[in-house]
């Protein structure tokens, strides 16, 4: 007899750019916000520096995160953990409100990708 185990994946993602007078990239930041039905994960990638600090403060400001890692990790991730695990309602909302906050810090929305029902 084969055991399955069934989960699934839903995702929030998100990704913000500026660009300079001249239109060439100077900045990018994407969140990944997946619930995997045990857990939630939240990870971060971009560049310049800046970037990713304004859009961990833009985060921090509406949901409780915390910073952890392990062994494994993909180098150019930051992974964080969501205090008291909120409903995806909640979560959503929370990113909706970041997206507009960075956007009044100069971002433009490039991709969005909502999985959540």
């Amino acid at each position: 007899m084969e055991l399955s185990l069934e989960s699934s994946w839903e995702f929030f993602e998100f990704t913000v750019l500026k660009r300079d007078s001249d239109y060439n990239l100077t900045d990018a930041v994407t969140v990944y916000l997946y619930d995997d039905d045990r857990d939630i994960h939240l990870s971060i990638k971009g560049n310049p520096d800046e970037a990713v600090q304004a859009t961990i403060s833009a985060i921090n400001e509406v949901l409780p995160i915390s910073p952890f890692s392990f062994e494994d990790q993909e180098p150019d991730l930051l992974y964080f953990n969501i205090g008291g695990n909120p409903p995806q309602a909640d979560l959503r909302n929370a990113m909706l409100t970041v997206i507009s906050k960075l956007q009044a810090l100069g971002f433009k929305l490039r991709k969005l990708e909502d999985s959540w029902v």
